[in-house]
């Protein structure tokens, strides 16, 4: 291992070691997990499309046992499909082309840092609309179009950006630095669009921690820190690092 890397581990350490409880258990991604299990937990929900999901299931078989439960994966990648094991049905499809559902009607759409890296977020709903039943729900997180990280993401030459991004963000390889348009990806444009697609808003959350791509260098993970903190003491939805929508289809 390399000086750099030891020197990169040592700040990732210390960073994680003085990440604020408050910003750590509300961050995006932990409050996506409770809120799908409370979701995929209901009796009624069994037809499960996971949207842009690839080659991960973060829940494992926890509710493969549930009567008639299947899920559904829907990527534009076959070969990030074929890597994932807790899928009943895999679609390989362009999703603001098509679900590839073929009419058929589901009872929950899950969609994890997606969003963020499509091109027509409308067409999207449309599809998404289309494919639940009547009061079916879609649960999407994605990156706001005005945190700190997107807003420098936009910034930066895109290959570039890529190559900072796996060399100081560990793990982060096949995982992040996917092409991103950030379209209706602000609290008010998004809302916006779902409504016009025919859905209802029936939970929104907010998240304000930004800092975990700061983590390679302790200095500027505090700054970032701070950053985040005051951003969650204003609670500006439109400021807000990732969005949490949860959507109801009227009917």
């Amino acid at each position: 291992m390399s000086f750099l890397s030891k020197l990169r581990g040592w700040n990732v350490r210390l960073s994680q070691a003085t990440t604020p409880p408050v910003l750590w258990k509300t961050r995006g991604f932990a409050l996506y997990d409770l809120v799908a299990r409370a979701e995929l937990g209901r009796p009624e929900n069994a037809v499960v499309v996971d949207v842009g999901g690839g080659r991960t299931w973060q829940f494992g078989e926890t509710y493969h046992s549930k009567p008639g439960f299947r899920l559904i994966g829907v990527d534009i990648s076959g070969e990030e499909l074929a890597l994932n094991p807790h899928l009943h049905e895999t679609i390989e499809s362009d999703i603001c082309r098509s679900l590839g559902l073929d009419g058929r009607q589901v009872d929950l759409i899950l969609s994890r840092a997606t969003v963020e890296h499509l091109h027509d977020t409308g067409a999207f709903l449309r599809h998404a609309h289309t494919a639940l039943r009547p009061g079916g729900r879609m649960i999407v997180l994605f990156a706001g179009k005005w945190a700190g990280s997107t807003v420098l993401n936009r910034l930066i030459p895109e290959a570039l950006a890529v190559k900072l991004l796996h060399m100081l963000v560990p793990n982060s390889k096949g995982y992040q630095g996917f092409k991103a348009y950030y379209d209706n990806c602000g609290y008010g444009a998004f809302s916006r669009a779902a409504k016009a697609n025919g859905f209802a808003i029936a939970e929104y959350y907010p998240n304000y921690y930004n800092s975990s791509y700061y983590q390679f260098f302790w200095p500027l993970h505090c700054l970032s820190i701070l950053h985040d903190l005051i951003r969650q003491a204003l609670s500006i939805k439109a400021l807000s690092s990732m969005h949490l929508f949860v959507l109801e289809k009227q009917g």
